[in-house]
């Protein structure tokens, strides 16, 4: 249902050349290094589409499970605008938690887990979910201190826990290592999680 529901984003045209360099010639690890080309040239539907090949090639890739949650996190199925609803985000969680169980050594998986897990108890007003998730967004931040967006997503968890004063220290290490940083400017901007 996901690999239609992003067929469903992408010109018929695109799709035909999508299919055709992801052809049965390609390896899981070809596609995953496209996919990421792709990606960071900001091509996210394709990628996404990319890295759910990789998967049906290779169920043993915690990079294309754990990418193509992001990707999904970020609405490439989605009309612009719009947020994931819990279904999507339940999904979004098994695919980190695949990840996660290929891969339980990655500080990314870990924070992407943990983001996906907070992003859904929060629909669900699941704060030991949320909890959860914090947990492992710190697990992160310890295995990469210098890693801006993991302080950020702690903080986002943080608050939706109430623990306003330990997100406002995450949010505050976040600024004192790069206070320009993308993540933290959208996450502290107008209608962003840690606005004010």
């Amino acid at each position: 249902k996901t690999r239609m529901d992003i067929e469903s984003r992408i010109e018929p045209n695109v799709l035909s050349v999508l299919r055709e360099i992801g052809g049965p010639d390609r390896t899981a690890t070809e596609l995953e290094t496209l996919a990421h080309a792709l990606t960071l040239n900001r091509q996210f539907t394709q990628g996404a589409w990319l890295y759910a090949a990789a998967i049906e090639r290779d169920r043993n890739s915690p990079a294309s499970f754990s990418s193509l949650g992001v990707l999904l996190a970020e609405g490439v199925t989605l009309d612009k605008g719009a947020k994931p609803g819990e279904a999507l985000l339940a999904t979004i969680v098994e695919l980190q938690r695949e990840a996660r169980r290929l891969d339980g050594k990655s500080a990314a998986i870990a924070n992407n887990l943990g983001a996906a897990l907070t992003a859904l108890g929060a629909t669900r007003s699941d704060r030991a979910m949320i909890e959860g998730g914090a947990f492992l967004i710190h697990e992160a931040v310890q295995a990469n201190p210098q890693n801006v967006i993991y302080y950020v997503r702690l903080a986002e968890a943080l608050k939706l826990m109430g623990e306003t004063s330990a997100a406002k220290k995450f949010l505050e290490a976040a600024f004192h290592l790069n206070s320009a940083h993308p993540t933290l400017v959208m996450s502290r901007g107008a209608g962003g999680p840690l606005a004010g």
